[in-house]
């Protein structure tokens, strides 16, 4: 018969390989869990080891197109379903929606993308007139440099027209091919030389017009009721389609990551002294975009009495792949599976992210903002609180009227700059950092859609019924259903 002395010693041991067994099975579901989050991030550190390694061997332009090969058609692949998931949803969600019922629904979500769109504005305004980013910096442009051969600068009047000939297109399929855009052009005379307004086809989505033609079909549909059944239907059934395809494309993320990161720093030259000439610049860009997310998460928690830092945790994964891929568009099924893990109402959730996604672009605003300060200080401008007042309203406008599209920052910077009387020249240098910097704003912007469409259930529907998932799950939920499908794939 064992004494007490040894049976406590020998339950004291089965306790403890308990322990042990049942903590390496928690690290094991852990490390499969996240097994997609962790891949991704070696893919990161890859590619800035594989960019600046290849950088210092001086390669060839030819070299460097290849090298951002995998990572282009990554985007691609992931851009190719982007049309047809705004598109599906919000003509199902229009079509079952009862306006009466859920009006303010949409009013809410319309609120909240213009309200910080406009506060944009005002946010990087403020920021860069109290720091001063642009008189302490010692990097200069050759005045001989300039942005364009032939063309000139469009005005604020160019930029409304298009915003407007975008909304109401005439053209159903040319919605995803073009988007109108006017540019100026020089005409020579003998005596003096004017510009003309040429209204040109930009080969990019019309995302503007897109939500707003969605609208209109979905809202005709629901009209129709039986007739329009058979519509919404397949509309209903492209959405899934598309999202299940889509997912199929974002398990390439690793490596399409890797090789993105390599393509933007393989030729960068002197990364230290463009820091160090435009550091204030960028952390007056950081601290901008701090300050506007965190008025996002005070409105969001006074309109829900919610703890918004989980739902910031909660999209995380939104915030990796916007900040990764600098196109939070891509992130639209992890932005519906977060808002389905909070409790979001899928009506709202389904009408309020793609709606968000194509307007809202409050991340560009604020550095668009903070850039353009930036430059009437650097050029020694008489800069006046009228001034600040109209780039923070032009700013706000133009974030809606001209989409995220790839250097569409600097399109508006150019504007607004020629708008105010302040020389363009200098604007060359915010193409040293905007590799970085359009990073952080579309991380930025990721994370803020998930607060429009909180928002948006807050003031319609009430506080998201508590289905999601428990804190300590949240981050590995995100991922593993990613990791699953990669453990499937390895088989």
């Amino acid at each position: 018969m064992a004494t007490p002395e040894l049976q406590s010693t020998v339950e004291a041991s089965e306790t403890g390989e308990f322990e042990s067994v049942s903590c390496g099975k928690k690290f094991r579901k852990g490390l499969k869990d996240n097994l997609f989050t962790i891949l991704t991030l070696i893919g990161v550190a890859g590619g800035f080891g594989i960019g600046f390694g290849v950088g210092t061997l001086n390669p060839t332009q030819e070299a460097i197109t290849w090298i951002r090969m995998p990572g282009t058609i990554f985007i691609r692949l992931l851009q190719l379903t982007v049309l047809p998931v705004i598109a599906a949803n919000i003509i199902v969600v229009m079509a079952r929606m009862d306006l009466k019922e859920n009006g303010k629904m949409g009013l809410a979500t319309i609120g909240f993308v213009l309200g910080f769109d406009l506060l944009s504005g005002v946010v990087g305004v403020t920021i860069a007139a109290l720091i001063k980013p642009g008189l302490s910096t010692t990097l200069r442009v050759n005045k001989t440099e300039t942005l364009g051969k032939n063309d000139a600068p469009v005005t604020t009047s160019d930029v409304f027209s298009d915003l407007f000939l975008n909304i109401f297109a005439d053209n159903i399929i040319g919605l995803a091919i073009y988007q109108t855009k006017t540019i100026r052009v020089w005409t020579y005379f003998p005596i003096t030389n004017v510009t003309e307004a040429v209204q040109t086809r930009l080969e990019s989505t019309d995302m503007i017009g897109l939500i707003f033609t969605s609208i209109a079909f979905g809202i005709a549909s629901g009209a129709a009721k039986e007739h329009g059944k058979v519509f919404v239907d397949f509309f209903d059934s492209l959405g899934d389609v598309v999202l299940i395809l889509m997912r199929w494309f974002l398990l390439a993320t690793p490596v399409g990551v890797c090789f993105m990161v390599a393509g933007s720093v393989v030729d960068l030259k002197d990364i230290a002294g463009t820091f160090q000439g435009l550091g204030l610049f960028m952390g007056s860009v950081l601290l901008a975009l701090a300050i506007h997310m965190l008025l996002q998460m005070t409105v969001y928690m006074l309109a829900s009495f919610r703890n918004p830092f989980r739902l910031m945790f909660m999209g995380f994964k939104v915030f990796f792949l916007s900040f990764i891929t600098t196109a939070p568009v891509v992130a639209i099924p992890e932005m519906l599976e977060t808002c389905d893990r909070y409790g979001i109402d899928k009506k709202v959730s389904r009408f309020a992210v793609p709606f968000s996604v194509a307007l809202k672009g409050d991340g560009s605003g604020v550095f668009q903002a903070v850039a353009c300060v930036f430059i009437a200080q650097q050029t020694g401008y008489n800069i006046t609180i009228g001034t600040y007042v109209i780039i923070t309203l032009l700013v706000g406008f133009a974030t809606l009227a001209i989409p995220n599209i790839p250097s569409a920052a600097i399109v508006i910077i150019i504007t607004i700059l020629s708008s105010i009387g302040v020389s363009t020249a200098e604007v060359s240098l915010l193409f040293a950092v905007e590799w970085i910097m359009d990073r952080c704003r579309s991380g930025s912007m990721g994370v803020g859609h998930l607060f429009t469409v909180a928002f948006a259930q807050a003031v319609a529907v009430g506080r998201p019924r508590k289905n999601g998932a428990p804190s300590g799950e949240i981050f590995a939920d995100s991922s593993a259903r990613y990791s699953d499908d990669f453990i499937t794939l390895s088989k």
